[in-house]
């Protein structure tokens, strides 16, 4: 991110009186390449920018992957190490009724299985 140009943006934002914005706080990016080893330091400073403009802030937790379709620029994955789990278990994505399988996101059949480096997929 460029600090400067989301500073723009938030003045914008504020000329419109909205009081507030929602942030995405991407798995693949906060735990992305270890497992238990967050990176938060580039959301810290996209916070603290928006502290400093007085605006409401909503993050929303997003454990699925960004992108990837015709509808988005970005492409944010699930975890890394997560996808080299997938590799060798297919099992821990989503598959619907006709078995397709979904590497966007984890089953709910993991849930309560310790597949992920000795973690469920809620934990």
């Amino acid at each position: 991110m460029d600090p400067e140009d989301i500073r723009q943006e938030l003045i914008h934002i504020k000329s419109l009186n909205i009081d507030g914005v929602v942030v995405d706080c991407w798995w693949g990016i906060v735990e992305g390449w270890s497992p238990q080893k967050y990176v938060w330091s580039g959301y810290r400073e996209l916070f603290n920018i928006i502290r400093e403009f007085k605006l409401n802030l909503q993050v929303v937790m997003a454990f699925h992957e960004c992108g990837g379709n015709d509808s988005s620029d970005a492409l944010i994955s699930l975890p890394q190490w997560v996808l080299d789990i997938g590799k060798d278990n297919q099992d821990i994505f989503f598959t619907d009724r006709e078995g397709r399988r979904n590497t966007e996101c984890l089953s709910w059949g993991i849930d309560k299985e310790r597949v992920l480096k000795g973690r469920t997929g809620i934990e």
